[in-house]
């Protein structure tokens, strides 16, 4: 645990290796927030650098290659070597660097879920949070094993502990020993948290390949701070852009991260964060995706893991264009060439029902945290997290509302609430045959389905019909329907229960409604079918739209 005295050592080691920090700012440490630089005086000098580091100071890829004797490595993260010899660093008390490391936080110190105890992940259980930390979980065990086994570090207890180990639920002990899992953990959320980009001093690194750099790195984080890394002369400097008073503390800027990517990699998370979001993954077979491409959808290659892909939903845009598109795809009927407007309402009364859920799931986790958590940091980090999804969740679940309430305003399809009671003669049908009086009471007996397959083959045969002009392209749909499927055995099965309850008793008793053109079951198989391609259930009122089959166009929601 770092403290007042050794934070002032090792700015004094700092000082002494070189390294600048202006007269107008100190470090403190207080006992609740911890590390933080403060100004002792207004700061005015904008772009002037206030902190220095020179590059040998820092702790780089370089200085881990010779230290294991090794030019080139197999694992994919480039700062794996690095990881590990921050390792031999802290065993080896010898270094330059011993006095940072001393005030680097320790095992517990550091709140990431990669580190919790089951019971605080078991909150979490459900979420993106938690997914991404098992994963991570496993990629960084093979990444620590095969590091050692490459660097003929691999001792007969590592290889039994790699071997022994359950990828749902893989072990995590507190440790600082160079073979150490729990210490491998450790580093790597130390670079995680702590480093800077390589690019910084060396044009040529890779863009993910990073570096330790003392001092800048006790700064902490606020997202609007307007600051600069630049490298000056074998120095690596920091400056801000604002103007600060008297006491304010000054700020890093860790970049444009979510309450989520926070807590992974940092420890810690904040209220109203900006650059919160949240996603929904969903399991899906490639041929699907390839398809929703051809249909025009742009799907990130990065949020593609084998048959999952994960839609992205940040605070600023609770409903993705890609996700809506993407939810009509899947809508879609195999018969529709194009995502068309009632596929669209399909997939978004679909998304509603998901987000509802995780507002409703998010929910009941922040009831239960109180007694589930006892660390207080971990308890207040997990409170942050929970509500900022719930309310992302939420947003998300508002948008979906006023999207469909602009859909069908755009499009106006046709209700069957209302064609219901502008046809007194079907009505009156449905009185004598159901024992309904009004469209409501259809809703309650469950059989709203039944008087729309009857409405849609009385329009089919409207021209029996003095006077009937219903929706042409009702009509339309029915006779492409009728040209174009093949009715068999397992389609009559399906609608025998139906048509046995109304007819033949139908045409008998309301002969000029049901006994005049085609009322066979073939009839209400196709009329089925229709339902399919142009009807949408709203289910906020119980109330059926008949939508023109039209192909969606994303401009209805600019």
């Amino acid at each position: 645990m770092v403290t007042q005295s050794s934070l002032g050592a090792f700015l004094e080691h700092a000082k002494v290796n070189k390294c600048e920090v202006s007269d107008e700012i100190e470090f403190r440490l207080d006992p609740i927030t911890g590390i933080g630089a403060f100004c002792k005086k207004p700061v005015q000098k904008v772009d002037v650098s206030l902190i220095r580091v020179p590059i040998d100071f820092t702790i780089k890829k370089k200085e881990a290659e010779e230290y294991f004797a090794i030019d080139k490595f197999q694992s994919s993260n480039p700062n794996a070597l690095t990881q590990l010899y921050l390792l031999a660093l802290k065993r080896d008390r010898t270094s330059k660097w011993t006095p940072y490391l001393d005030i680097l936080p320790t095992f517990n110190e550091i709140h990431s879920p990669l580190l919790w105890k089951d019971q605080e992940l078991n909150l979490i259980r459900g979420s993106d949070l938690y997914t991404k930390t098992k994963r991570k979980l496993v990629l960084l065990l093979d990444e620590w094993f095969n590091l050692l086994t490459e660097l003929d570090m691999c001792t007969e207890s590592v290889t039994k502990f790699y071997e022994s180990q359950d990828r749902n639920n893989i072990s995590v002990e507190e440790s600082y020993s160079i073979d150490s899992f729990g210490a491998y953990v450790w580093a790597s959320l130390i670079f995680s948290s702590r480093a800077f980009p390589s690019i910084l001093y060396d044009t040529t690194a890779p863009l993910n390949e990073a570096f330790l750099l003392p001092v800048v790195d006790l700064l902490n984080h606020k997202p609007s701070a307007d600051v600069k890394w630049k490298e000056e002369a074998a120095f690596i400097t920091f400056s801000s852009s604002e103007s600060l008073k008297a006491e304010d503390e000054l700020f890093n800027n860790y970049g444009d991260k979510s309450n989520e990517e926070l807590l992974l990699s940092y420890g810690f998370s904040y209220e109203g964060n900006p650059h919160d979001c949240t996603s929904i993954s969903l399991k899906i077979d490639g041929i699907s995706i390839e398809k929703a491409r051809s249909c025009g959808i742009r799907l990130n290659h990065d949020n593609i893991v084998g048959d999952t892909i994960r839609f992205d939903i940040p605070g600023n845009d609770p409903l993705p264009r890609e996700l809506v598109l993407f939810f009509g795809f899947i809508s879609k009927l195999n018969s529709e060439k194009d995502i068309t407007v009632r596929a669209v309402l399909e997939g978004l009364g679909q998304l509603r029902a998901i987000f509802a859920q995780k507002v409703a799931i998010f929910k009941e986790k922040l009831k239960m945290l109180p007694n589930a958590i006892q660390n207080a940091t971990v308890k207040k980090n997990t409170s942050i997290y929970l509500n900022s999804q719930r309310k992302l969740y939420q947003s998300s679940e508002e948008e979906v509302n006023k999207k469909i309430k602009a859909i069908i305003k755009t499009y106006k399809p046709i209700s069957f609430k209302s064609m219901y009671k502008s046809d007194t003669a079907f009505a009156n049908s449905l009185l004598l045959s159901m024992g309904v009086s009004s469209y409501e009471e259809l809703a309650r007996k469950n059989v709203t389905h039944h008087a729309l397959l009857l409405w849609i083959v009385k329009a089919h045969n409207s021209s029996f019909y003095k006077g009937e002009k219903p929706p042409e392209f009702v009509k339309a749909m029915f006779e492409e329907v009728k040209s174009s499927i093949k009715i068999d055995k397992e389609d009559v099965l399906e609608y025998m229960s139906f048509y046995k309850t109304f007819f033949p008793a139908l045409s008998k008793s309301i002969p000029e409604i049901y006994n005049v053109g085609s009322w066979s079951i073939s009839d209400f198989v196709i009329a089925g079918v229709v339902i399919d391609r142009l009807v949408w259930l709203r289910e906020t009122s119980n109330e059926y739209l008949i939508f023109k089959k039209t192909k969606f166009d994303m401009q209805v929601f600019c």
